[in-house]
C-alpha cells in the first residue's frame, strides 16, 4: 500500500506545471500578492464606470439651454415694457463696464442685449406746492371789479390740476381787498365750496354794476 501512494503522488507532481520566473507558483505568497492587486484594479475599474452615468452631461446641457431660454424670455420683456412707458426717451444698450464679471455665466449674449431705458423726464413737471403758490399770488386790486378778479382767479385754478377746494376758497379769500364787502360776507359764512363762493360773488358783482351804471347815469 505504501508504494501505492507513492506512485499517485509522483505521478501528480508530473503532471503538475512548473512555475516559470514570470508566472510564480500557486500557493506561494507572489501569487496571492498579484491575486490581490488584480482584484483591487477590477474594484476600481467598476467603480470609475458607477461614478460617471451616461446622462450626466446631456442633463447638465438641458439646464443649461433652458436657464439661456428662460432669462432671454424675462429680458425681452422687461425691454418691452421699458418701451411702453410713457415719456422715455431712446433706450440706449448696456454697456459692459466690467466684460469679466458675467463672461462665464450662459445667458451672456441675452444680457448684453437687453435695452435698459434710461431715467423718467416729464417735461415742465412742477411740484404741487409750486403750482398752489401761483394760485396764491393772484390779488385783487383796489380798483378792480369783482368779476375782474374772478375770472383771473377762474383762470389761473383751471391750470392746476386735481386742485382741492380747501386751498382754492383760502387762496381766493386771501387775495381780495380785506375791507371789501364780499370779503366780509365770506368770512361770515364759512362757504364749503367754491360754487357757494362764486354764487355769493354774483351778488358783489350785480351790485358794483348796477353803481356802475347809476354813475354813468348821473
Amino acid at each position: 500500500m505504501h508504494s501505492l501512494n507513492t506512485s499517485i503522488d509522483a505521478d501528480d507532481e508530473a503532471q503538475r506545471p512548473v512555475p516559470t520566473d514570470e508566472e510564480p507558483a500557486a500557493g506561494t505568497s507572489a501569487a496571492r500578492s498579484t491575486q490581490v492587486h488584480d482584484d483591487k484594479d477590477s474594484d476600481s475599474e467598476m467603480e470609475n464606470e458607477d461614478g460617471a452615468p451616461e446622462g450626466v452631461t446631456t442633463s447638465q446641457t438641458t439646464i443649461t439651454a433652458y436657464l439661456e431660454k428662460m432669462f432671454s424670455k424675462k429680458f425681452d420683456a422687461i425691454q418691452s415694457m421699458g418701451e411702453r412707458l410713457p415719456g422715455v426717451a431712446s433706450p440706449s444698450p448696456i454697456q459692459r463696464s466690467d466684460p469679466n464679471s458675467y463672461a462665464n455665466t450662459p445667458f451672456v449674449d441675452a444680457i448684453t442685449l437687453v435695452e435698459m431705458p434710461p431715467k423718467f423726464s416729464f417735461p415742465n413737471q412742477q411740484e404741487p406746492g409750486e403750482e398752489f403758490d401761483d394760485l396764491y399770488e393772484i390779488l385783487q386790486h383796489r380798483a378792480e371789479p369783482i368779476r375782474t378778479y374772478i375770472a383771473r382767479f377762474n383762470h389761473e385754478e383751471v391750470a392746476i390740476p386735481e386742485c382741492n377746494a380747501v386751498t382754492a376758497i383760502s387762496a381766493f379769500k386771501r387775495g381780495m381787498i380785506p375791507d371789501g364787502y364780499l370779503y366780509k360776507e365770506l368770512t361770515k359764512y364759512q362757504c364749503k365750496s367754491m360754487k357757494n363762493i362764486l354764487s355769493r360773488a354774483c351778488g358783489q358783482v350785480k351790485r358794483e354794476e348796477d353803481v356802475a351804471s347809476w354813475a354813468k347815469a348821473q
